[in-house]
């Protein structure tokens, strides 16, 4: 055992997840690969917008180590400050929920950003138009989904290059969609998607 992790979900109802070396080690690799905090041109500076606590980050804590990242802790969310911490040190990356981006995006301080921030967005479909209303701020979002219980996302939205020829609204409508499964996890099926 490497470690127990408790976590209250969207249930609010405590609950534990057991992480094993190995399983930890394929989730974390998988993170660097899915979440490419190695392709920023200098580091990768990960802000921390996720709790540590939902399972211990999703792996995101070793993979942003094993790029030799850098973690920008934060004692509470406040976007002022996050809206500072953006514009005035070298964040690359961050993982937030669609109702923390929506109030990121709203907050007086958002500004477009001077370099590109890549944004994992977790949890059930956001709308594309807050993924339009992302992009226009430099937030580029990647949808994933997973359960708590799973380590790190099992679920994610692959960009796809024919997607940038397409009118906005409907490449941010794809960008919120997932249906891929993450490298180190099994295939996904979507049965019935949205036409």
């Amino acid at each position: 055992m490497l470690a127990l992790s408790y976590t209250s979900g969207i249930t609010s109802r405590p609950k534990g997840v057991l992480y094993i070396h190995r399983s930890a080690y394929l989730a974390a690799m998988g993170n660097v690969v899915e979440s490419q905090p190695n392709q920023s041109p200098n580091r990768c500076g990960y802000l921390w917008i996720l709790p540590m606590f939902h399972t211990i980050g999703w792996t995101s804590p070793w993979a942003i180590k094993a790029v030799r990242g850098t973690h920008y802790c934060l004692r509470k969310v406040d976007y002022p400050h996050l809206w500072h911490l953006l514009r005035t040190e070298p964040i690359t990356h961050f993982c937030a929920a669609p109702a923390v981006n929506t109030l990121l995006r709203c907050a007086k301080e958002a500004v477009q950003l001077a370099r590109p921030v890549r944004v994992t967005v977790l949890a059930s479909p956001p709308s594309a138009v807050l993924f339009e209303q992302m992009t226009c701020l430099n937030l580029h979002p990647v949808h994933v989904y997973g359960l708590t219980e799973t380590y790190r996302p099992v679920g994610m939205e692959y960009h796809l290059p024919e997607w940038n020829t397409l009118p906005t609204a409907e490449k941010c409508t794809k960008l919120a969609r997932q249906g891929h499964g993450v490298i180190t996890g099994l295939p996904v099926r979507v049965i019935k998607p949205v036409s």
